[in-house]
């Protein structure tokens, strides 16, 4: 297979690569520049002056054409970041500091910043203001293609000298232009930054105007710094004013369907300071800022008052800073990571204020929790984004594990051996030829290091110790020819850029440095070999002493950790919101992108072995959470393992590339499905094990590339299960049965003993591969319901039978012990796989007496309590309250809350810690509290008006009247058949995992912060809806089959449409599920030639004013068969099963209707 690597090729979209003419290579121009030294290592402390090139390396003759003026191939572009603001790249808004495309249709050099679920671009007057929530799907059109027309992909065609047709995009257009009077602006600049937020600075027309917008933030907020200019907005669309009140004004702005998107209609709030009006003239608003000088622009999930008000009342709230930070507790192998907002509110001062922001799916969906305390959510290219309030927001992931090398099994060992000594014992198997350019390449040379470690730790297991000594010996040589620099070097080094404070890889013909691009591909490999030199060299620790303040320089280029530490950017490369890392450096129109994940994931692999091997806790701890979030956001954004993200009309099973606004099956280089899907594979290591956290969705995506890969060589499609292309002896094969192997290893390994002849992909061998496959047949799969309190480690799971294993990379003995109660001594240096129990059966070292055991409030019938943390050799995981001697809580914070006691009575508290192992402390000191007395003794009113609301089929929603107190209510008892199955504080509760077609009795009881309960309720009976007899809101709905019909409703189109759709017809679709969250807007597929227009109105269980939730405009498609998708924001969020009307208006006359309809789908 040709070059795995990517060409930076500036264009809308990366449709195809074009292939670059090769010239001779120039002479390299040296700059004498000093070594800045690290340990014994050092790199270059400045850049070369000219494109460097040796015999046998060539530089492609566009290589100064690219960019305006022609950008070298070794300067990035010149930062437009204001003075004093240090550079840095690889951010979602590097379309707004890269002067790197030249000019574009505003006037300016930016290009669209996509701060999901907004995006803006800057314009002379302002921030062109956008919500990309609708996607573009590549369609076939004849013997070419278009965005809108034609026909619907199936993911299979082919087209265009075999460029695939299958590519999603939410393509950035303008609904509102937002910024002040009078500006007219150049290029602006970024006046400063914090880890997912940046501020914009425009200066014209004797004004400055400043933006701050956040990722995952629904406002944009504008500060007039410079000046006295109104603040003006314009609406560059169909406008809709929905709200007015003064300083605040909801607009809705449509735009009608363009060439590369369908229509759209967005809903935005705009808020002046307290006491300042806007003033609307046609399309544009002005307020009068006065002293005050600022202003704020909101996307809006719906047009209701309630949201109105509640996004109105943090609108001037502005983000002054965004701060992650994480940690890695291995008692309980959680990462748990904050997102920390700081803010303050201009119209009065008060800073530490909440704020709104939208976290992705892979935040809210499948972690150990989920922060999403709002019912508000928007749509997306990365899936439906939920909306949390406050100062900060926590994820917490569990973390199962990383080891340095997969365990070798016993029976494997002469197999192995003689792998590895195909390798050892070749000279030209060592350093092998790369497929393009010279092995003194950065990317070729990393590559090649990366598969003599992954050989040196499995001869380090098979007691191969001439092989691992000899490719010992290759490794440091080269890590340490690379991670030096003298005076006069040409070429395997790293320079330092000052402007972009980085690191440049001298030679790269990938364009690391000029686009600022894959340093964390590239670094990951040579940090990744350094740590397998570190634990499994005999003088490792030695090595590492001498030569890892220089490692860490590669680790903080990309991933710097250490705020402190100004030369470089902080985590460069990782988007903390996005969970992922961006591999461009400058932005195109469509965003950063990001094509071989997995090369992310080695990345991450190497740096936490590093940290590891190290003993360093926040280098490895970075490792982890870098590894963490980006496993989980490949499974969401990369292979959309639950179908969940990627859009209904997208076809392929994954996407080889993503980008800030869509996803793109394909790569840089090629089309072949096989490189699609094995450039997210590659490199095989023991770090590919998070795979298997999904294994459940590997036999999908095999075949479903399979059967692309079929397609694309020109074979019959399949039609047996033994039919897979990509399993036969390919160049490649080697990934999948890799992939394959975490769901299926007997399968894997079989295939890989049935094609001995299959080549190696280049950067693997047959060891690796094939230790990869067997560790899995003979171990299991990844088990991920068991935790181990130590990072190295995995547990593997074979036919319900537990595999545990652990590698120890410190200097003593230590006992790992595992969630489920196992025990298993490691010796140092040791990797060890089902070993004994530690003497004395595991860990018995119990933890230290918790100590200032503290009494807080106090009621009549509840005590609180806090204490100070306690310690442990191993890790504390919880604590006991003891009550007179009883244990009565066992909570894993340091607080706890004593209920249900008696009034005016005293009890004596004392806490003890425990840990894994389940050893526990001394208890504390014994402190005395006494309950108030009973000073309310009146129970609250029975609740009144319980009835039941929506209803799915494993849920009921209730609702009720409040209850009344003659102190205060604090809460309700939701009883199912007079269980208690829920105690929420609102007057309502969602019921959920119910069964199917069953009937419930509930009844309700409020309670009284005394403990007072009053009498239940009114029972009332909910019956869940039939499995069977409900359809999925968010399938393709065919409106044909409806329930019922106004009787002048016919079909029409061959009976697979409706049509004569006058004036106040409707038809019913029954028992339409809408499922648990409300869909965010619905499409219709309709056709229509009427000379006219018309509107279409969705109700849920009736047509009346106050069931309905949706209504869209419509009129001429251009003829009664030209059908087309129209789409709207639900205006009322609809949730459980309901029958759905659909009504047809219109005051024109036409003998077929208002439109032709052929199906709905909710999204």
């Amino acid at each position: 297979m040709k070059s795995q690597r990517r060409d930076r090729h500036p264009g809308r979209v990366p449709m195809r690569v074009r292939l670059l003419a090769v010239a001779a290579a120039a002479t390299l121009s040296q700059a004498p520049l000093h070594a800045a030294q690290f340990g014994s290592g050092s790199y270059r402390d400045g850049l070369p002056t000219s494109n460097p090139a040796d015999s046998g390396w060539a530089v492609p003759s566009q290589i100064t054409s690219w960019g305006p003026g022609g950008v070298p191939i070794y300067s990035p572009a010149t930062p437009k970041f204001k003075a004093g603001v240090p550079a840095v790249s690889n951010k979602w808004w590097s379309g707004l500091g890269w002067n790197y495309w030249g000019t574009q249709s505003s006037g300016l050099n930016s290009v669209p910043n996509y701060a999901l679920p907004l995006s803006f671009m800057a314009v002379p007057s302002g921030a062109g203001v956008w919500q990309p929530d609708q996607p573009s799907i590549l369609r076939v059109n004849g013997g070419g293609t278009d965005w809108m027309a034609g026909t619907p992909i199936d993911g299979m065609e082919f087209i265009n000298n075999g460029y695939p047709n299958s590519q999603h995009f939410n393509f950035y257009d303008q609904d509102l232009i937002a910024g002040l009077e009078g500006l007219v602006s150049g290029d602006p600049l970024v006046a400063g930054y914090s880890d997912w937020a940046v501020t914009a600075e425009w200066t014209g027309g004797g004004s400055t105007l400043q933006m701050t917008s956040a990722s995952g933030s629904p406002y944009f907020f504008f500060k007039r710094t410079a000046g006295s200019a109104n603040a003006r907005v314009e609406a560059t669309g169909g406008l809709t004013v929905f709200y007015s009140a003064g300083n605040v004004i909801g607009v809705s702005v449509s735009k009608a369907a363009a060439n590369y998107r369908p229509g759209t209609l967005h809903h935005y709030l705009l808020v002046a300071p307290s006491g300042v009006n806007w003033v609307q003239s046609g399309s544009v608003f002005t307020a009068p800022l006065g002293g005050k000088g600022f202003f704020t622009v909101a996307a809006l999930p719906d047009t209701s008052n309630a949201t109105v008000t509640d996004y109105a009342q943090y609108a001037h709230n502005h983000i002054t800073d965004t701060q992650l930070s994480w940690n890695y507790n291995d008692a309980t192998a959680t990462l748990s990571s904050t997102f920390s907002f700081s803010t303050t509110n201009q119209d009065t001062g008060a800073t530490n204020q909440p704020t709104l922001s939208a976290v992705f799916p892979h935040t809210w969906k499948g972690n150990l929790n989920n922060p999403v305390n709002t019912g508000y959510a928007y749509a997306s290219p990365r899936g439906q984004m939920k909306v949390v309030k406050g100062t900060s927001y926590t994820s917490n992931m569990r973390f199962n594990g990383l080891l340095p090398v997969m365990p070798v099994a016993s029976a494997d060992v002469a197999k192995l051996n003689g792998y590895v000594n195909d390798v050892a014992n070749n000279a030209g198997s060592i350093w092998q030829t790369p497929p393009e350019g010279t092995i003194d390449d950065a990317y070729w040379t990393g590559r090649s290091l990366g598969r003599l470690a992954s050989l040196i730790s499995i001869a380090e297991q098979t007691g191969n110790t001439t092989a691992r000594d000899k490719l010992l010996t290759e490794v440091k040589a080269k890590l340490q020819d690379w991670l030096s620099y003298t005076p006069g070097k040409a070429n395997k080094h790293f320079a330092y850029d000052s402007k972009w404070r980085t690191l440049c890889p001298i030679y790269d013909m990938h364009y690391a440095c000029r686009d600022m691009s894959d340093h964390h591909f590239i670094n990951g490999y040579f940090i990744r070999a350094a740590a397998i030199v570190a634990m499994f060299d005999p003088n490792g620790a030695s090595w590492a002493g001498q030569w890892g303040p220089m490692v860490e320089q590669l680790i903080k280029d990309p991933m710097n950790w250490d705020r402190s530490d100004t030369r470089y950017g902080f985590l460069r490369h990782f988007s903390p919101v996005e969970g992922h890392s961006w591999a461009s450096g400058m932005a195109f129109g469509n965003g950063l992108n990001e094509e071989s994940s997995s090369e992310g994931m080695n990345f991450a692999t190497g740096v936490a072995l590093w940290g590891m091997a190290t003993s360093n806790k926040a280098i490895r701890d970075l490792g982890v959470m870098y590894y963490a979030n980006q496993s989980r956001a490949i499974e969401e954004y990369w292979f959309d393992v639950d179908q969940s993200n990627h859009p209904a009309e997208f076809k392929p099973p994954q996407v080889g590339i993503i980008w800030g606004n869509g996803g793109l099956y394909g790569t840089w280089w090629t089309a072949e499905p096989r490189a699609v899907h094995g450039i997210n594979i590659l490199p095989v290591t023991s770090g590919s094990i998070y795979f298997g956290r999904r294994a459940d969705q590997v036999t999908r995506l095999m075949n479903a590339t399979n059967t692309y890969q079929a397609k694309y060589q020109g074979l019959p499609a399949p039609s047996a299960p033994g039919f897979k292309p990509l399993m036969g002896p390919l160049e490649w094969s080697d990934l999948f049965w890799s992939y394959q192997a975490v769901n299926d290893p007997a399968g894997a390994l079989g295939q890989f003993n049935a094609n001995p002849s299959a080549p190696p992909e280049w950067g693997q061998t047959k060891a690796d591969i094939y230790n990869f496959l067997s560790a899995l047949n003979t171990w299991g799969k990844l088990e991920t319901g068991v935790t181990a309190n130590i990072a190295s480690y995995q547990v593997f799971n074979k036919g319900g039978i537990k595999h545990y294993a652990a590698y120890n990379p410190g200097a003593s003995a230590v006992c790992v012990s595992y969630s489920d109660g196992k025990s298993m001594s490691v010796a140092a240096k040791q990797l060890v796989v089902d070993g004994g129990a530690c003497s004395g059966g595991g860990d018995t070292t119990p933890p230290s007496v918790p100590g200032s055991v503290t009494v807080g409030t106090r009621t009549s019938n509840s005590i609180a309590l806090s204490w100070a943390a306690s310690t442990d050799n191993v890790g504390v995981t919880g604590y006991e309250v003891l009550r007179n001697g009883a244990v009565v809580g066992s909570p894993t914070s340091t607080s706890y809350v004593d209920t249900g006691l008696a009034a005016s009575t005293s009890y004596g508290y004392s806490i003890r810690a425990k840990d894994a192992a389940g050893n526990k402390s001394a208890g504390s000191p014994a402190v005395n509290a006494t309950t108030l007395a009973a000073s309310d003794t009146v129970a609250p009113t029975v609740p009144t008006g319980l009835a039941v609301g929506a209803v799915t089929t494993s849920s009921i929603a209730l609702s009720w009247s409040a209850s009344t107190d003659n102190v205060g209510v604090t809460g309700y008892q939701v009883l199912r058949n007079g269980a208690v199955v829920g105690t929420p504080t609102a007057t309502s509760y969602n019921d959920t995992g119910l069964a199917a077609n069953t009937t419930y009795t509930y009844t309700v009881k409020a309670r009284d912060a005394a403990g007072n309960v009053s009498g239940a309720s009114t029972s009332v009976n909910g019956k869940t809806a039939s499995a069977s007899s409900t359809t999925p809101a968010r399938s393709t709905i065919q409106v044909e089959n409806y329930s019922s019909a106004d009787p002048r409703i016919t079909k029409v189109a061959g009976g697979t449409a409706v049509g004569t759709t006058a004036d106040g017809t409707w038809i019913k679709l029954g028992s339409i599920d809408f499922g648990s969250t409300s869909p965010i807007d619905f499409v219709l597929n309709i056709a229509s030639g009427i000379s006219g227009s018309g509107s279409v109105t969705l109700y849920r269980d009736g047509i009346s004013a106050a069931n309905k939730i949706a209504s869209l405009g419509v009129g001429n498609t251009g003829g009664w068969s030209s059908w087309q998708q129209v789409a709207m924001n639900l205006t009322t969020p609809t949730t459980g099963v309901h029958d759905l009307y659909i009504q047809f208006n219109t005051p024109y006359v036409d003998p077929n209707g208002l439109v032709n309809v052929d199906w709905i789908q909710f999204r």
